[in-house]
């Protein structure tokens, strides 16, 4: 009978080979417990599933009234830059449409000559042509008044507001003309 002796550190080699392989295989295979993973909503898990875009909201303008507030005739009234009102019962429509100069003398500073704001109003009634009002805060006698004879009105400016100040431009949409409409 012939035996061998063996070679301990050949036997640790194998075990460590042994060892290596179980755990491979090991890693390889799973054992039917996963951890469950997130997964965001519109992500499908079914492979066949195809991707499709979720429409976004949409908006629907809300349109703005078609009537203009209303003032009475003989009564002062504010018209607030770029605004328009209706006036008394007969369809007459004013708007304020710009300010053409402004050029008043600011609160707390010494001036030579007062200054002036000249703003520009629109009138229109239906069935009429539009016409153009200029108004002068500084003006030659009945300058504050304009007569509009095809609407049979008068319109008059009483006050033009804010007033300036030194350091601080007035923005248009601040402006508010006071106005007083008559039938003359």
């Amino acid at each position: 009978m012939h035996y061998t002796t063996l070679n301990p550190l050949r036997l640790i080699d194998k075990s460590i080979w042994l060892l290596l392989a179980v755990a491979l295989v090991a890693c390889t295979q799973t054992t039917g417990h996963t951890e469950p993973t997130a997964v965001p909503e519109e992500v499908s898990t079914n492979p066949l599933a195809t991707a499709t875009a979720v429409p976004r909201p949409t908006y629907t303008a809300v349109p703005l009234p078609t009537s203009a507030p209303a003032a009475s005739l003989n009564e002062s009234f504010a018209l607030a830059a770029g605004a328009e009102t209706a006036v008394g019962n007969d369809g007459l429509v004013l708007h304020f449409e710009s300010v053409l100069e402004d050029s008043r003398c600011p609160t707390q500073v010494n001036c030579f000559w007062s200054g002036q704001a000249r703003i520009l109003i629109v009138a229109s009634q239906a069935g009429q042509e539009p016409v153009k009002l200029e108004f002068n805060t500084n003006p030659a006698p009945d300058q504050t008044v304009d007569l509009l004879p095809a609407y049979n009105y008068t319109v008059q400016l009483i006050q033009l507001d804010p007033y300036p100040q030194y350091t601080d431009p007035i923005p248009f949409a601040d402006y508010r003309a006071q106005l007083v409409v008559t039938r003359p």
